[in-house]
């Protein structure tokens, strides 16, 4: 498991800040074979300094500004370095709280297993799109179907032919367009090859929507509705609010 951060996320001795959040729920949730992608000197000593494994990355050039929007956008040649050693990874963004060890989770039996976007678990699987075109008669219903958005900041990927150059597809349109990763990402790994488009061909499994949670669900039906099955979920991604690190502490205290 790994996720990448800069400084601005955590005090230089490692003790306060999101990041410090983040990385104390996964020492809860025992969660033990982590590194962090340090992208700077700064969070690089700020992991020393609390004993926590790091890569300190080269710099990587996007189109994309120094947000969070652009740091993001950096992680796909960084996974490309890591898949082609031939090692899986579960990626996570710094906004993300452990609540249990997440490993157990995973089903393992697609290229990218990943956390959606969507509220309920119909939405997440796809569901069926009519469109009505009374001018066309007796073909005036037209069928199609939508997934919502996987996100980008919180999947498993398994390490193989088809997930490396799904990476190097991302990274290059990334080099080249400002464009948000995640609309990238959705777009290379969901569309089918077409015209000059050649579609790596990953499998994709999205993943259980009360285990791997976004913040939409979590804040919106969730804590309304308890735990399912007795069990808190195993990741919350707080990717819907602003106000993360506060949300983030709210979910611990949850």
């Amino acid at each position: 498991m790994t996720a990448l951060s800069n400084k601005a996320l955590i005090s230089a001795d490692g003790k306060y800040g999101m990041l410090q959040t983040f990385l104390d729920s996964l020492k809860r949730s025992g969660v033990k074979n982590f590194f962090l992608i340090a992208l700077d000197d700064h969070t690089a000593n700020a992991m020393r300094a609390i004993g926590v494994p790091y890569w300190r990355a080269p710099d990587v050039n996007t189109l994309g500004e120094e947000d969070n929007h652009g740091i993001s956008a950096k992680k796909y040649k960084l996974l490309l370095e890591i898949l082609s050693l031939g090692y899986n990874v579960l990626l996570s963004d710094a906004d993300v709280v452990a609540l249990r060890d997440p490993f157990p989770e995973l089903i393992r039996d697609s290229d990218v297993e990943g956390m959606t976007d969507a509220e309920d678990a119909r939405r997440a699987a796809g569901e069926t799109i009519v469109l009505d075109e009374p001018e066309m008669g007796w073909s005036r219903y037209v069928y199609t179907n939508r997934i919502w958005a996987m996100n980008s900041g919180l999947f498993y990927v398994k390490s193989n032919a088809r997930t490396v150059r799904l990476m190097q597809m991302i990274h290059e349109r990334l080099v080249r367009e400002k464009a948000w990763d995640q609309s990238v990402f959705n777009e290379e790994l969901i569309r089918p090859s077409h015209g000059h488009h050649r579609s790596p061909q990953c499998t994709v499994r999205v993943a259980e929507l009360t285990i791997f949670a976004n913040s939409k669900f979590v804040f919106k039906h969730l804590r309304r509705q308890g735990a399912s099955g007795g069990k808190a979920p195993a990741l919350v991604h707080v990717n819907f609010h602003p106000d993360k690190w506060e949300r983030m502490k709210s979910v611990v205290a949850r």
